[in-house]
């Protein structure tokens, strides 16, 4: 029975260590994690992922491949046939252009996002305040998640959650 006991404890104890062990590893690769929020500079957008062909415009107004992970103000990001993109800013808000979308960072801080969707449709999640402006409209929304998209015609909202707004300019 001592020897069982004895057995029962140690392999308790091994528990244990491999546990804390585990735990160890855990926050030290959690530690390791970008924080994009903390990360970025007051203006700035970053490009968290994209996929299929997706463009930024350079200072010289010629296009390159969106290798670049953050986009100031002024800066244009493009989407193409195959292409989409998800953008994170400061505040905590994000868009994600749909293909064959076109969109200028106007401003960005920890407080309020600008952006301007030239052409497409993108998909807002406002954690702060998002603006979005198109040549017809403006949407704004502080919380929850919304879909914009442009036509010749002007712009739709669809709210999916949250408190969007859609007003002629």
């Amino acid at each position: 029975l001592l020897g069982q006991n004895q057995t029962h404890q140690q392999t308790q104890r091994t528990t244990i260590m491999r546990n804390r062990l585990i735990a160890g590893f855990t926050l030290l690769s959690f530690m390791g994690l970008p924080f994009p929020a903390l990360a970025l500079q007051a203006g700035s957008a970053k490009i968290e992922a994209s996929s299929g062909q997706v463009l930024t415009q350079n200072a010289d107004s010629s296009w390159s491949d969106a290798s670049a992970t953050a986009l100031t103000p002024g800066q244009v990001i493009r989407t193409g046939q195959d292409g989409q993109a998800i953008l994170g800013f400061p505040g905590g808000d994000r868009v994600r252009l749909a293909a064959n979308s076109e969109l200028r960072v106007v401003s960005s801080d920890s407080g309020k996002t600008d952006v301007y969707l030239h052409r497409g449709k993108l998909l807002g999640q406002a954690s702060s305040h998002l603006n979005v402006e198109t040549s017809k409209s403006k949407t704004s929304a502080s919380t929850g998640q919304f879909v914009l998209q442009t036509s010749a015609t002007g712009a739709g909202l669809e709210v999916l959650d949250g408190n969007a707004r859609l007003a002629a300019l």
